[in-house]
């Protein structure tokens, strides 16, 4: 326990601090992760930052933002946005960040993202939280289907005609053009609030 406090705070990178936020103990000793837990809610407590905690700085959130945009940049198929409903622009992962940054900002350990989101609705903290969270169940539900439809970790929608209007048909459209033009809603969604919570300055100027 002594070797991961030290490690976290004094080489750990933003990203892994983010990862503390949504640990849980599930198996083993379950004193010990017990332990662990309470390591984790106090290193990942930005509200009151225990310092020293090397992933810590004023601008933490802009580091955050610099890793969501590299991830996208990287694991999004090139000339696939528009697919990649986990990686792409307003995909799963706008989310996703969002959840954990709202809990390093407010000191919360929650391992589940929809979870975290409401709780930023109930604080009153999250920017068109109702909507943002209306999108993000409906992407999970189009994961979901994605999943079933070959039984794997599928977060790209099928390029190909044929597949891409059986997705649709399964999501509750009778034509690809109505789903890829709520989906793009969704997702336009998702990024707005994604960038009015990250960068507030932003909010007001939209």
């Amino acid at each position: 326990m002594a070797a991961y406090e030290r490690y976290y705070r004094q080489r750990a990178q933003p990203w892994e601090i983010q990862s503390l936020t949504r640990t849980r103990s599930v198996a083993g000793d379950l004193k010990l992760g017990d332990q662990f837990q309470k390591l984790a809610a106090v290193l990942t407590s930005f509200k009151h930052p225990s310092l020293p905690l090397a992933a810590y700085t004023p601008d933490w959130k802009q580091k955050i933002h610099q890793m969501r945009m590299r991830i996208e940049k990287e694991r999004t198929p090139r000339g696939k946005d528009d697919l990649a409903i986990k990686t792409g622009q307003g995909g799963l992962m706008d989310a996703e960040f969002m959840a954990q940054a709202l809990c390093l900002e407010h000191g919360w350990q929650e391992a589940n993202t929809l979870r975290a989101l409401e709780r930023g609705r109930e604080a009153e903290v999250l920017p068109e939280a109702d909507k943002l969270i209306e999108n993000y169940r409906r992407l999970r539900r189009l994961e979901g289907i994605l999943r079933r439809w070959s039984y794997e970790g599928e977060t790209v929608l099928p390029d190909d005609p044929a597949p891409y209007y059986r997705v649709s048909v399964r999501c509750g459209f009778a034509t690809p053009e109505a789903f890829r033009a709520a989906l793009a809603e969704w997702r336009r969604m998702i990024r707005k609030a994604y960038l009015s919570y990250i960068f507030p300055r932003w909010r007001l100027a939209s």
